[in-house]
């Protein structure tokens, strides 16, 4: 068993192996945002109260999710704080649309 085995066990009762299938049934993106990991390694997310893996996510989605506390409630605020306060015309970031003009 390396480090890293050890560890995964450690603080998620999970090994490499269960990492490895993890990230490969998540086609080896982030659960949120699912950009592709690439040469960097996700991060495993889980329900910090019983210690439950969730998922494995980017650092962004991570640390995120973290700064709303896992809090479901702050982050649909926060939602629904930055659909308030949108531009109300079709915004396209990297050719994928991110939202559309509201009709009346």
């Amino acid at each position: 068993m390396d480090n890293r085995d050890r560890y995964l066990k450690r603080v998620f009762g999970i090994s490499e192996e269960e990492y490895l299938t993890l990230a490969q049934e998540q086609g080896n993106t982030c659960a949120i945002c699912h950009k592709s990991s690439g040469t960097r390694r996700l991060s495993v997310d889980h329900e910090h109260g019983t210690k439950k893996v969730r998922g494995l996510l980017c650092g962004r989605c991570n640390v995120g999710l973290g700064m709303f506390m896992d809090n479901s409630m702050i982050l649909a605020n926060a939602i629904d704080y930055l659909f308030t306060h949108r531009r109300r015309y079709k915004r396209v970031y990297k050719n994928r649309v991110l939202y559309r003009k509201e009709t009346a």
